[in-house]
């Protein structure tokens, strides 16, 4: 059977790289907004909406005509039209909300090469297009073929993520038995087995920081770099709340399963 697995890795880009991949995600957010806007003008004319392939196309003189969005590797650019061609899609499958506007601050933005010719990886890290080789951190073997490469920043750090295609063998029938799990607020869930795993309440534990931090940010002028660090201190301390978040599921599901 042929399964697809994501590997993630921290890498390390130089100033000028990080400085580019910043300016990737400006003109990113920009086309973003275009393509949704021409989707939303479409709609309100009650015409037939335009797929991903129309504005792809259109993607070529929007090129020439903006230089810096030019600078964006094109396959980058037509990937994140596809990725809001299948946000419209699932939206009107009913299995999502109307894709919303990305702003600057608040929406993460994926720099992604769909093409396995595109990008490749080296002992050092990974070589992307027009960006060079950027180091990685690799703490363990990218095990397959690899078919993506992603690269997205949180905060102040970047991070690579690469889905590689394997051979698996088929899963085996189990016959242990069920366990049902049910999820609570003062326990964080409850099994069948009478297992109880307390809820630690990342948030409550690091409010009294968060709260002083946000009022750092209420008293810095608008626009200043005093302003910009105490921003930077609050978005840290929300990324540290989700990562412990995201450990103790991890952790829990690798238990169950």
């Amino acid at each position: 059977m042929l399964a697809r697995r994501g590997f993630r890795y921290r890498i390390y880009p130089t100033p000028a790289q990080a400085a580019r991949l910043r300016q990737w995600e400006g003109a990113l957010r920009v086309l973003w907004n275009l393509a949704h806007e021409q989707r939303l003008a479409y709609l309100r004319r009650h015409a037939k909406l335009p797929s991903a392939f129309d504005q792809i196309n259109e993607l070529t003189q929007l090129r020439t005509a903006v230089p810096w969005m030019a600078d964006v590797p094109r396959n980058v650019s037509a990937q994140l039209l596809v990725d809001l061609d299948s946000a419209w899609q699932r939206c009107f499958s009913r299995l999502g909300h109307r894709p919303r506007w990305k702003k600057k601050g608040r929406d993460v933005i994926s720099i992604t090469e769909p093409h396995p010719k595109g990008f490749r990886l080296t002992e050092a890290g990974v070589v992307f297009p027009k960006l060079g080789e950027v180091r990685a951190v690799r703490h363990r073997p990218c095990v397959g073929v690899p078919k993506r490469c992603t690269i997205v920043r949180e905060v102040d750090q970047w991070f690579v993520s690469i889905v590689c295609e394997q051979e698996v063998a088929e899963p085996e029938s189990r016959t242990a038995p069920v366990v049902a799990i049910d999820r609570g607020i003062t326990h964080l869930l409850a099994d069948s087995d009478g297992v109880l795993v307390p809820n630690p309440k990342h948030l409550d534990a690091a409010l009294k920081r968060l709260a002083h931090a946000q009022r750092v940010v209420a008293r810095r002028q608008k626009g200043s770099r005093r302003r910009e660090r105490a921003k930077l201190r609050v978005a840290t301390l929300h990324r540290k709340i989700r990562r412990q978040r995201q450990h103790l599921l991890h952790v829990l599901s690798h238990r169950y399963a």
